[in-house]
């Protein structure tokens, strides 16, 4: 048991000065880019294509578990791609790919079903991001 304090600590210890390192390059960076700024060279300094992997979940609030209707999460996965043409501004294509089967209800008008079983739902839509 006292190894296993030793190691979390000793662990926790590494990741934390790990982060304190990346704040310090990150400081230098940022110095450079101003020193850059007021140099009138004006260079881009960004990747103008970026593809990014999701893991996480979804929440669904008309979810039926047991015959009530309630808020039910539910895992799911994405790729996503941004494409930079500014320094602040992307536009993007992202997909969500809902990884279960679940029973929602169905608010659809004139539906006489009450729920509807979605297996495997996907999601994508176009994206603009200003940062």
């Amino acid at each position: 048991m006292k190894k296993l304090k030793i190691g979390l600590i000793t662990c926790g210890i590494f990741l934390c000065s790990w982060g304190l390192q990346a704040q310090e390059e990150h400081k230098e960076h940022e110095e450079e880019s101003k020193e850059h700024e007021h140099s009138g060279h004006s260079e881009e300094h960004f990747h103008k294509n970026s593809i990014t992997a999701v893991l996480g979940h979804t929440f669904l609030s008309n979810g039926v578990r047991d015959g009530d209707k309630k808020w039910i999460v539910v895992p799911s996965i994405g790729l996503n791609y941004n494409y930079r043409f500014k320094d602040k501004w992307s536009i993007g294509w992202h997909n969500d790919l809902i990884i279960e089967t679940f029973i929602v209800e169905d608010t659809r008008e004139g539906s006489t079903e009450g729920t509807l079983e979605r297996e495997l739902p996907w999601a994508t839509m176009l994206v603009g991001t200003y940062k």
